[in-house]
């Protein structure tokens, strides 16, 4: 009996997540939730767009990724998104004959995407 209940305390104190850890997991989901979050709000120029207010640029981004418009957009968020970006401009598709197996089907083109990541010069007015 008393090795039961020895073994039933040692199981549900390996359960048991300590306060730390609780706050230190609920931190990094709630870091990763708003960085999805700005990076999903990162606004898209297209060449001959212009934002309409004042930036500066961080640098150029690029991919190549599959002829999905969204998941080629998606894609540059994320390359802008790690240069701190508010917006991408002057943003070029180019076609090329690559040819990419996606999941085992047939061969997609891929397209070459590239742009400028840019900072607002001053935050936005409510």
């Amino acid at each position: 009996m008393k090795r039961a209940i020895l073994f039933t305390a040692f199981c549900l104190a390996g359960c048991a997540h300590t306060p730390e850890a609780v706050v230190a997991q609920n931190q990094q989901r709630n870091a990763e939730l708003s960085k999805a979050r700005r990076c999903a709000a990162i606004e898209i120029y297209p060449n001959g767009m212009s934002p309409g207010r004042a930036y500066h640029v961080l640098g150029p981004v690029g991919v190549s990724a599959d002829d999905n418009e969204a998941s080629r957009t998606r894609a540059l968020r994320d390359s802008a998104c790690q240069l701190g970006a508010d917006a991408i401009v002057e943003i070029h598709d180019f076609s090329t004959s690559r040819q990419i197996m996606i999941g085992g089907e047939l061969p997609a083109r891929t397209v070459d995407v590239t742009g400028l990541a840019v900072a607002w010069a001053e935050p936005s007015r409510p």
